[in-house]
């Protein structure tokens, strides 16, 4: 009887082996949604606490406003993170002031407050505030955005 429960405790081992290196298990199921809020004044990434799926497809809209100058200066206020109308050759990424950048693991995958993706390779999904590194101090606001899932 302990041979018997012997190798199906190996043979179960096996099959949760082989799904979490096929990556069946850890990821975020095709059907789920996640909301989270990046602020405009972290530097670093936010952690979406989503893991998406390669070869799947995702939707992320956003919503908010935030600034790049506490006093919500026109030039620098983003509505939903679609960028403050300016470029500006010092940001972190190659998009406007104040735009919201996703990305999985350090890819970038979509700016603004409508992207649509599909993932090359399984990972996290990030966000952050488009600013000058070291700039962030002065910022305001924040954003909330949810993924979804096509």
């Amino acid at each position: 009887m302990n041979k018997k429960f012997t190798k199906i405790g190996l043979i179960l081992m096996l099959v949760v082996a082989i799904a979490f290196v096929s990556g069946c298990i850890g990821q975020q199921p095709a059907t789920s949604t996640t909301t989270w809020t990046t602020q405009a004044v972290k530097e670093s990434k936010t952690d979406s606490g989503y893991d998406v799926v390669a070869g799947r497809t995702y939707v992320i809209t956003t919503s908010g406003r935030w600034s790049c100058d506490e006093l919500y200066v026109e030039s620098c206020t983003s509505l939903n993170g679609n960028g403050a109308g300016r470029y500006d050759s010092t940001t972190s990424y190659p998009d406007e002031v104040s735009t919201i950048i996703f990305l999985v693991d350090n890819t970038k995958v979509g700016a603004g407050s409508n992207v649509r993706f599909t993932a090359t390779n399984n990972g996290r999904l990030y966000s952050i505030f488009n600013d000058r590194p070291g700039a962030y101090y002065n910022n305001e606001g924040n954003l909330t955005s949810k993924i979804t899932p096509v």
